[in-house]
């Protein structure tokens, strides 16, 4: 499998639950449809946006089973998986089986941990598969050397490095000898720093209601063009800085926000998250005009499936 088919962007989907907080299977369908329509080629499921430490195991493998399908081979879907080895394990292999192109492993969330038995973990996970396999790293509880030691096992096809240490990342890019491809896991307002570094590709959750804005961002970081990279930086900023208040506790509340506006999506997420407050929701509300996005009908109408979002003429449209 071609390493190439991670470059690009990451969406992290959202994981759309009804008002009584239990997953909107239909609408996670409309939701995958609207990506997909919107150029998006690479789609991260269960991820963090997805709220993957509030769904159940059970949850997790259907909301992968279900993105899959609906996919339908268009694009390489990204299965998150996590908690211990054999819940991981027990995840991998149903994603495998249900049609996934690879797994990523979440940051580890244990409150002790061995670097020797941290690679064991890796290992145990991998072996209930033979798709690619994602590490993740979001702290230093994943080191740079047990990285790249990861990736010199040839089912380690990509690295999501969610860690803002763009010198550490460079350095780690610089000394690895393997074939991967390197992804900034801290979204837009990163992606620039770390392409130079090596990346070549970036995670995204606002692409998930505006999949052009950040397909326009890779497009100009692939031909080069940092002006115009750092201009779509720049515009995106209000939102990614809304998202990153109280301790990035509005990182997922704003998304969905944002897509409960659009009339793609629903505002609910699940405890420990709570929806933004009503000035932040008039934030967002401003974010969306300034952006130039609008809705084609009420966010308060059911997705029926495709993109109801239409973009202004002057609004930035998708790269194919």
């Amino acid at each position: 499998m071609s390493i190439k088919r991670y470059e690009g962007v990451s969406v992290t989907t959202v994981t759309p639950f009804h008002d009584d907080g239990s997953v909107d299977y239909a609408l996670l369908d409309a939701q995958t449809e609207f990506l997909i329509n919107g150029g998006v080629k690479i789609l991260v499921v269960c991820g963090n946006t997805g709220e993957f430490t509030s769904l159940g195991v059970e949850e997790t493998e259907k909301v992968i089973a279900r993105t899959t399908a609906a996919v339908r081979g268009r694009a390489t879907v990204i299965a998150g998986v996590g908690w211990s080895s054999p819940i991981a394990g027990e995840i991998a292999a149903s994603a495998q089986a249900a049609g996934a192109d690879a797994v990523m492993v979440h940051h580890p969330a244990h409150t002790f941990i061995s670097r020797v038995a941290l690679r064991k973990y890796y290992e145990q996970v991998m072996a209930r598969i033979s798709i690619d396999f994602i590490p993740y790293k979001r702290g230093p509880e994943v080191s740079d050397d047990l990285l790249r030691d990861l990736v010199s096992d040839k089912q380690v096809a990509a690295v999501k490095y969610g860690f803002n240490d763009v010198n550490a990342f460079a350095r780690l890019v610089e000394s690895s000898t393997s074939d991967v491809t390197w992804i900034c896991g801290t979204a837009e307002r990163w992606a620039a720093y770390f392409w130079l570094a090596g990346a070549r590709g970036f995670t995204s959750g606002l692409a998930a209601f505006a999949p052009g804005k950040s397909l326009a961002l890779f497009a100009a970081l692939r031909r080069f063009d940092y002006s115009e990279a750092m201009h779509i930086t720049a515009e995106l900023a209000p939102f990614e800085e809304l998202r990153q208040r109280h301790h990035s506790a509005n990182n997922v509340p704003a998304v969905k926000e944002a897509m409960h506006q659009l009339g793609i999506g629903t505002a609910t997420v699940r405890d420990p998250l709570q929806r933004l407050s009503e000035a932040e929701q008039q934030e967002v509300s401003q974010i969306l005009a300034d952006w130039a996005l609008e809705s084609g009908r009420s966010p308060a109408d059911p997705l029926s499936g495709g993109s109801t979002v239409s973009q202004r003429p002057n609004a930035t449209s998708p790269v194919q």
